[in-house]
């Protein structure tokens, strides 16, 4: 939907209700939009075995998953005025 190039970060959102919030605003606006999510349980592709040895001891149960939202850099001023509003 959205090129690499073309696209600039919104917002990162730690709780998937914030994320839900943030994304009907959008939609009801019509910004189309892109979604990065982030699971900080599970391994990593690039360093296999670290989360394994560390476990997930520290980590707040709420805080596992990850969500950033990307627009067009054309609809970024318009998408940041609708979340703040």
């Amino acid at each position: 939907m959205l090129p690499f190039f073309n696209q600039k970060e919104l917002v990162v959102c730690l709780n998937q209700s914030q994320y839900q919030k943030y994304i009907s605003l959008l939609e009801k606006e019509g910004i189309g939009y892109r979604t990065k999510v982030r699971d900080l349980s599970s391994p990593s592709l690039f360093s296999m075995g670290t989360r394994e040895r560390a476990g997930t001891v520290f980590q707040k149960v709420n805080c596992q998953t990850i969500y950033t939202i990307y627009v067009r850099k054309a609809d970024y001023e318009r998408a940041v005025h609708v979340i703040i509003v």
